[in-house]
């Protein structure tokens, strides 16, 4: 994880205000800053260190991405040339507490691959990482005996690249002295010959917050960046097997040489080829056999892989893009489970949004083939293979205006078919009126659970709100209402819950005869309910007025297990 405070951590818990930094370099050295409201999308960062998200392998790459799109005030449709061949640098900041200027870490260095003009003043930026530029041909020199230093030279100077690590540094990854560190030929492209180094140190390669090609191991003992508990996580798909690295293999295509681990207690596990790799050991110089001269880089490999096992699967959560590409969390498996060790092998940050974090196993069919003669990750599908889902419930939404008293902006109704630990999520997108302060209220079974005070908003200014409450519910069916308060108005809302074995209600067609009301001016406010449905939904119209307004104690003495409020209702009193 990027180094960051305890501060920063802090605020990121406590879900303080963000903000997000974009610097367009030009290729004529021109830069132009944006913050903030200048962002007409929220912009969205693409990485992962395997070539295929959900499957693990190790000496792979993968180009990162990343989009945003912003405001320019007087930018003609034909001007976006002058970002091509530019630079893109993201920055992240949250408010810490006790400070008067957020705390902010890079996202990223990328290379401007596609500006879009767009209607009105809308540019749409696309850029990639630094990997992408590896992908160029090494205008292959013969045979020789080539050292790792040699190589990390030509490659930068060929691909116009900067190494974040040097050839000693490389080498002490699997403890190994750089003289014993060379290969015999050169690969077809500068993106091959990275791979290959990525192979030998048993990790991947990518493009760091710098922009520079940085090497990392998936190194063991794992060490946790951070704890995600249930009640952060938006959403969660988990695997029921632990996953581990057995064996790895080296081939040339005539030899092979493999070791293995001696532990298998992970109930799938993969065996990763290595296929015509051309560094080899001096230690074993008098092998006439070539894939036996790999038999040190081998031992090594498996070292780093002894006893690091974790659990694959999905999450999306609050977010905190400190987090790297490699990184190990520790997360809730589900409700009232343990903790599981989850490697992050692929993330997708966006803005003031949920980030998904994917952490990779083994395929359904068993088997994964990377490209450029990467290898190959065959994984045993001999044990259990089956996916745990969590389900969820979303509940209706509005976007209203607030005032000092409470108004709804959520409601739903779920049921459990045993007794269950669940978790409601609400997020709501307000822009204030004027200055004030705002809060949110869960109430679960009309019960009160969650008072969520908000920091002063400024007039004109956008704040969201984000609250995870952790219930547990009860056999049966049960109602969820989020209400909130405070003059401002909310421009997005969403709310669901969370957990195993929920069900969702459906609402169930009213009539007049079904309430009592009275009409005025065109206005109907609904006083009772008298009707047989316990999943009733309020008709949009009562005695020819628009159902507007909905007395406090309407449904007081009635049965009912939720109630489906129209989008016209603009207050409960």
């Amino acid at each position: 994880m990027y180094p960051v405070s305890q501060a920063f951590l802090n605020a990121i818990d406590n879900a303080n205000m963000q903000h997000v930094r974009a610097t367009i370099v030009q290729a004529d050295g021109t830069e132009l800053t944006f913050e903030d409201n200048d962002f007409t999308e929220s912009p969205v960062v693409n990485r992962q260190c395997t070539e295929d998200a959900d499957t693990f392998s190790f000496g792979q790459m993968y180009v990162g991405t990343a989009e945003i799109v912003i405001d320019l005030e007087g930018m003609s449709s034909t001007s976006t040339n002058r970002f091509k061949g530019g630079e893109l640098q993201l920055e992240f900041g949250i408010d810490v507490d006790g400070s008067n200027e957020p705390e902010w870490i890079p996202i990223g260095v990328y290379d401007i691959s596609e500006p879009i003009a767009e209607p009105g003043k809308r540019i749409r930026i696309k850029a990639v990482d630094r990997l992408s530029r590896l992908q160029c041909n090494t205008q292959h020199l013969g045979d020789g005996m080539l050292r790792l230093e040699d190589v990390l030279e030509y490659v930068s100077t060929l691909a116009n690249v900067e190494f974040a690590q040097t050839a000693e540094q490389i080498a002490a990854m699997i403890d190994r002295e750089l003289y014993t560190f060379f290969k015999i030929g050169w690969d077809k492209t500068c993106w091959e010959e990275v791979i290959r180094i990525a192979q030998v140190i048993g990790g991947f390669a990518f493009a760091n917050r710098a922009g520079q090609i940085e090497f990392r191991q998936f190194k063991k003992p794992f060490r946790a960046a951070m704890f995600i508990p249930m009640s952060k996580m938006r959403d969660a798909k988990l695997t029921e097997y632990l996953y581990t690295i057995y064996s790895v293999t080296h081939t040339d295509g005539t030899y092979s040489y493999t070791c293995e681990q001696k532990d298998r207690y992970s109930q799938v596990y993969a065996q990763i080829t290595i296929e015509n790799n051309k560094y080899f050991s001096i230690s074993n110089n008098n092998e006439n056999n070539f894939a036996e001269k790999w038999k040190p880089h081998l031992e090594r490999i498996i070292e780093v892989f002894e006893n690091l096992r974790w659990r694959p699967g999905t999450i999306s959560w609050y977010g905190n893009p400190a987090l790297d590409l490699g990184d190990v969390i520790e997360i809730e498996n589900s409700p009232g489970s343990y903790r599981e060790f989850f490697l992050i092998t692929a993330d997708t940050w966006q803005f003031r949004a949920p980030q998904t974090l994917i952490s990779a196993g083994a395929s359904e069919s068993g088997m994964s083939s990377s490209s450029s003669g990467s290898g190959t990750a065959a994984a045993s599908m001999t044990y259990i293979n089956t996916t745990k889902k969590i389900g969820r419930v979303d509940f209706a939404t509005s976007e209203i205006q607030l005032y000092e008293a409470e108004r709804t902006v959520a409601s739903g109704s779920y049921s459990v078919r045993d007794q269950s630990c669940c978790f409601i999520v609400a997020q709501l997108t307000v822009l204030a009126d004027e200055d004030c302060t705002s809060g949110i209220v869960v109430y679960h079974d009309d019960i009160a659970q969650d008072y969520r005070a908000l920091q002063t908003l400024r007039e004109g200014e956008y704040q969201t709100i984000n609250v995870s409450i952790p219930i547990n519910a009860s056999t049966g069916t049960h109602t969820v209402r989020v209400a909130a308060y405070g003059k401002a108005v909310v421009t997005a809302a969403s709310a669901y819950i969370w957990g195993q074995e929920l069900h969702k209600e459906s609402p169930q067609y009213t009539s007049d005869s079904d309430y009592t009301y009275t009409v005025s001016n065109g206005i109907t406010t609904v006083t009772g309910y008298i009707g047989s449905s316990l999943y009733p939904e309020i008709p949009t119209k009562l005695g020819g007025g628009a159902t507007t307004i909905i007395d406090d104690h309407a449904f007081t003495d009635s049965d009912i297990t939720a109630v489906f409020i129209p989008e016209g209702v603009t207050e409960i009193r």
